[in-house]
C-alpha cells in the first residue's frame, strides 16, 4: 500500500510513460545485442547500465515517438520524418550526456556518411525513421494494451531500481571512463 500511495503521489498519471521508458530501454538493449551478433561486433554486450539490461536512449526516443499527436502519427511520411528527427535528437543528446557526464562513448559514427560529430548520422537516422513506423503501428498498440494491466504500485519500485542503477553506473563510469566495467559478470 505504501508503494502504491507513494507512486500515485510522485508519479501520478505518468505511470504508463515510466513503463514505456523502461520497456523500450530493454527492447533497445535486445536490439543492440542482436545487432552486435549479426554484425559480429567486437563488443557483444551492449548495455548502458551496470546491473539492468537497458539502453535508455531507446526508451527516451521511443517514448517521445509514441507521445506524438495523432495528426503526425496517422500520416506515415510525417511520422517517418518525425521519428527520424526525434530519435536522432535523443541519440545526440544521450551521446553528449554519456561523454560529458559519464566520460564515455557508447557509439561513434565518424566513419559513416552524413555524421554530425560522430554522434548521429544519416543512415541511422533513416533506420530510426523506419523503426518509428514499426513502433507506432505495430509494437506500441500491442504493448500499450499490456501495460494497462501492470499493477500501479510497481511503478515506483521499478523507477527506484532504475534510479539506483543509474546512480551506480554514473559513479562507476565517472571514475573508470571504461564501458567494459559495466560487464561485471564475466
Amino acid at each position: 500500500m505504501f508503494f502504491f500511495l507513494l507512486s500515485k503521489l510522485i508519479i501520478g498519471d505518468k505511470m504508463n510513460l515510466i513503463w514505456y521508458l523502461l520497456i523500450y530501454s530493454f527492447i533497445g538493449f535486445c536490439a543492440e545485442v542482436l545487432y552486435a551478433r549479426i554484425t559480429h561486433s567486437r563488443k557483444q554486450d551492449r548495455k548502458c547500465q551496470l546491473f539492468l539490461p537497458l539502453c535508455p536512449v531507446y526508451g527516451i526516443g521511443a517514448a517521445a515517438i509514441v507521445l506524438l499527436p495523432s495528426a503526425i502519427s496517422s500520416r506515415p511520411l510525417l511520422l517517418f520524418l518525425s521519428s527520424a528527427v526525434i530519435a536522432s535528437t535523443a541519440e545526440y543528446g544521450m551521446s553528449v550526456f554519456y561523454e560529458k557526464v559519464w566520460g564515455v562513448s557508447f557509439w561513434n559514427y565518424s566513419a559513416l556518411s552524413g555524421n554530425l560529430h560522430g554522434r548521429i548520422c544519416v543512415p541511422f537516422s533513416l533506420i530510426w525513421g523506419f523503426l518509428g513506423l514499426i513502433l507506432t503501428y505495430f509494437i506500441h498498440p500491442f504493448l500499450s494494451g499490456i501495460v494497462t494491466f501492470f499493477p500501479s504500485f510497481l511503478a515506483f519500485p521499478a523507477l527506484l531500481l532504475f534510479s539506483i542503477d543509474f546512480l551506480l553506473t554514473t559513479l562507476l563510469l565517472r571514475q573508470s571512463h571504461d564501458t567494459n566495467d559495466l560487464i561485471w559478470y564475466r
